[in-house]
């Protein structure tokens, strides 16, 4: 759905600072760091990430990633997990970043013990 959100054109209900008028007739243009921001899944396969909680892996300030939903193994899905969320292994979980935030997302969940 996210992907889907910056895929699609600004519809010119928009509201917020962050939107600019960008064209003649009035449509709204993305701010250029969410035109440069993907979304992208990464899957916990690691026991050691397992179990823990968002909070305690502090993705956000290690890698400039937000994790902003995620998918459990038995269908269950959140949208924007609060901190305190664990984490579960075959989660997947949807992250927003710039491509290299992304990258070095899916390097330091491989790599947490």
């Amino acid at each position: 759905m996210i992907r889907e959100i910056f895929e699609s054109p600004l519809d010119m209900t928009a509201t917020g600072s962050a939107f600019q008028t960008g064209s003649p007739s009035g449509e709204k243009e993305m701010p250029a760091l969410l035109a440069r921001a993907t979304v992208d899944v990464a899957v916990i396969n690691s026991d050691a990430v397992a179990g823990k909680c968002i909070a305690d892996l502090n993705l956000r300030a290690e890698t400039g990633v937000t994790i902003v939903g995620i998918e459990r193994p038995d269908g269950e899905s959140m949208i924007n997990p609060g901190p305190n969320t664990v984490l579960a292994k075959g989660d997947h979980l949807l992250l927003l970043g710039l491509p290299d935030q992304i990258r070095r997302a899916r390097e330091f969940l491989a790599a947490v013990q």
